[in-house]
């Protein structure tokens, strides 16, 4: 098996030993690792700078020397006598675990490699590999090692591990890698007594983390950055040891952001590459709008989280011996060398061995801050010819898992922080490159476009292409990861001969939409034209009927009138033919008669009428 596959698996058999036996201190874990060395060496003494190049050349663990003391301390098979332990090989019992698991994962760790190789060379077929700077950036990228990961070989590896999202076995191998990862920090550190702290620790956070505690961020930043909160909670519930700051420069960066937030409402500039300033103009019709939102954050920090701004004058002649500036750093890294500075001033230019007794460290995920701080401090490393010294900037997976083992998680068998999930480790990573990506290919098209090199039908078309990338983690899928990270000119000309046939095609629905119109148009004349036409002889039908009708109506009540009289008339004729005949007072009678006929008649009709007005029938009535 080559270095790396056993690197690989000494972090995964950590994490099993850890897993089976209980643990009372990380040398206790460390020491079943030395007994292995004893027995598979046959060695009868060894001194502990042997026994630390022994660590790192069999299980790949770069220790420092006054841990291996420790360890081997808590060996009962080795005797110390002056500066070397001398050893009774029969009394150091191998836990058949580590060989067992050893080459487990050290077969599950070739093929994970073959296959992203195999992976490499599908994207790019011409690509050259170096696999031994491939095999140790994977190494560097599990176990977060300090050692920067070069972007071509982060690409990869980040793409390859969310492909593979749904391989569970592949993913179970990685995520126990990671977990033995936090397991050697534990060891590496020289973290002994766990289950609380002792000296009180300032941590300076960066504004991605301040904005990834808002939300700004997305789902999964505003989890790890909690994920921390959480530990500093535990940290701080037996007394308060741990407290949250942010430096003034910090501080004009975020009211910048919130300023340029405000020169977007308005239309001034657009927002590109940066999910918090999407999250933060999301909803904002005013730049009044932005500014309740920035106090809503101000408020969220010191009120809520308790995280305040750094008041020091770090530019007082008393701290001029503590400076770390100089005119010589890279002007991009200003910034980055005042952060390290101001550290160094809080300290009085103190070293320390061990992180969480430095008393101040910066916490931030930008990789040029942690560069710096490496820098500053390998240089002490080389001055004062040390093994280890204290660091001035962490990154927020470090620091939360730092305290996650200092206080006594891991030998309480707690549940690891989130940051362990290798899947959730490659979204983060690959989308603070696609962000940068965004933000770099933006510029130079817009320096194309100044310089007359594409039209302003192709920038639009490329910011078009670029505001379509996925920026948050949890928005980068297994199904689409190389899209994704794709921004090659290739894919940024198709997407802008997309954007020409969808303009022809829209312009083709425009022209055949007027043609459409057109008819419609036409057809609504004619159409309206009918309409009147049948209006007229409505119309005049409707007054033929209304005529009709008047002259029925006229036609009946006359012919009602005529009846009626004719009746009276018959009547009064009988009578006057029945007096002549008799001669009888009979017409008198009839008279008087036809009159009282015709009085209650008109009675009838009259009471008739007001019996309906004041007794209305009920409709259900009517009905029943």
């Amino acid at each position: 098996m080559n270095k790396t596959t056993a690197i690989l698996a000494s972090f995964a058999t950590l994490k099993s030993l850890h897993d089976k036996n209980k643990y009372r201190s990380s040398y206790q874990l460390l020491a079943e690792f030395i007994n292995y060395i004893i027995q598979t060496k046959k060695l009868l003494m060894f001194t502990p700078i042997e026994m630390k190049n022994y660590l790192f050349e069999i299980f790949g663990f770069d220790l420092p020397e006054v841990v291996v003391k420790r360890a081997t301390d808590n060996l009962s098979c080795a005797k110390k006598e002056k500066g070397t332990f001398l050893v009774e090989r029969h009394s150091c019992p191998i836990d058949e675990m580590i060989d067992r698991t050893k080459i487990e994962v050290e077969s599950q760790s070739s093929q994970i490699l073959k296959r992203l190789i195999s992976y490499i060379k599908e994207r790019e077929p011409d690509i050259e590999l170096d696999l031994v700077a491939l095999e140790q950036d994977f190494i560097s990228f599990l176990i977060d090692n300090r050692q920067k990961v070069s972007a071509k070989h982060l690409n990869f590896i980040g793409e390859f591990i969310i492909a593979s999202e749904n391989d569970k076995e592949m993913q179970e191998c990685l995520d126990n890698i990671r977990e033995g990862s936090i397991l050697y920090i534990g060891i590496n550190y020289n973290i002994n007594d766990v289950g609380s702290l002792t000296t009180p620790l300032t941590l300076f956070l960066g504004t991605e983390i301040l904005f990834s505690l808002a939300g700004y961020n997305g789902e999964i930043y505003k989890q790890l950055s909690e994920d921390f909160l959480a530990q500093v909670r535990n940290a701080n519930i037996s007394g308060k040891k741990i407290h949250l700051r942010y430096f003034n420069v910090i501080k004009k960066e975020m009211d910048d952001f919130f300023t340029s937030a405000e020169s977007i409402v308005e239309g001034k500039s657009i927002a590109l590459g940066k999910p918090a300033m999407k999250e933060i103009i999301n909803g904002c019709e005013n730049k009044a709008d932005v500014r309740v939102k920035k106090a809503d954050f101000y408020h969220l920090l010191q009120d809520i989280y308790g995280i305040h701004e750094d008041k020091t004058d770090y530019y007082v002649p008393s701290l001029n011996p503590y400076n770390l500036e100089s005119l010589d750093h890279d002007d991009q890294l200003q910034d980055e060398w005042k952060f390290v500075s101001h550290i160094n001033k809080l300290r009085k230019g103190q070293r320390f061995e061990d992180n969480l007794n430095s008393e101040f460290l910066v916490v931030t995920n930008k990789s040029s801050t942690l560069r710096v701080s490496k820098e500053q401090s390998d240089a002490l490393k080389e001055r004062f010819s040390l093994d280890w010294v204290n660091d001035y900037a962490v990154s927020l997976d470090y620091i939360t898992n730092l305290l996650w083992y200092k206080l006594g998680n891991s030998f309480n068998k707690k549940a690891f922080p989130i940051n362990v999930n290798a899947v959730l480790k490659a979204k983060v990573a690959l989308s603070g490159i696609i962000s940068h990506n965004i933000l770099s290919t933006y510029q130079e098209a817009r320096e194309q476009f100044n310089q007359g090199i594409i039209t302003e039908a192709k920038l639009v078309s490329r910011v078009r292409a670029l505001q379509n990338k996925p920026l948050l983690p949890e928005e980068l899928e297994a199904e689409t990861i190389e899209d994704s990270m794709d921004f090659s000119e290739e894919l940024l000309s198709r997407y802008e001969e997309e954007s020409r046939l969808d303009k022809e095609s829209l312009k083709r629905k425009d022209q055949e939409l007027v043609l459409k119109n057109a008819i419609i148009e036409s057809q609504q004349e004619k159409n309206q034209e009918l309409e009147a036409k049948l209006r007229v002889f409505e119309e005049k039908e409707e007054k033929r009927k209304k005529r009709k009708d008047k002259i029925k109506r006229i036609t009946l009540f006359s012919f009602n009138i005529l009846w009626k009289i004719a009746i009276i008339t018959l009547i009064t004729v009988g009578a006057i033919l029945i007096e002549k005949k008799y001669q009888t007072n009979f017409l008198p009678i009839v008279c008087v008669v036809v009159d009282l006929l015709l009085l209650i008649g008109a009675a009838w009709a009259t009471f008739k009428k007001d019996l309906t007005k004041y007794f209305p029938k009920d409709p259900k009535e009517k009905d029943d």
